[in-house]
């Protein structure tokens, strides 16, 4: 079942694409068709319930006031960082204050140890 459209972007060109947000067992897909490359498929979300949750926090954000970049409308994605383009503000930011990490905070999804940061 199709919930939403999106923009999206080709994984192979990062051409700018129109995709489907679907819904099937229990999971969130998202699917685009690049011409030049092909249909995509992917998880989006690996839980429907716990992203429907989440979409209802969805906004459309003011825009950052100091862009790094004055993009053209038709740059995107070519203008990556913060151009006066983006809507959407921080969700979620993770500051690493030391390299010493121990991985032992009950929130913690990063893998310092595989990226070489654990001493």
């Amino acid at each position: 079942m199709q919930v939403k459209t999106t923009k999206t972007l080709c994984p192979i060109c990062n051409g700018m694409l129109e995709g489907r947000i679907l819904e099937e067992d229990d999971r969130i897909w998202i699917e685009r068709t690049c011409p030049d490359h092909g249909h995509f498929r992917d998880v989006y979300w690996s839980d429907a319930g716990l992203w429907h949750k989440f979409e209802q926090y969805e906004t459309l954000g003011r825009g950052v006031e100091n862009p790094n970049v004055i993009a053209q409308p038709d740059c995107c994605p070519a203008y990556c960082g913060l151009c006066n383009y983006h809507k959407s503000g921080t969700l979620l930011a993770n500051i690493d204050l030391t390299n010493r990490c121990n991985l032992d905070c009950d929130f913690c999804f990063a893998n310092a140890q595989a990226c070489g940061f654990r001493v």
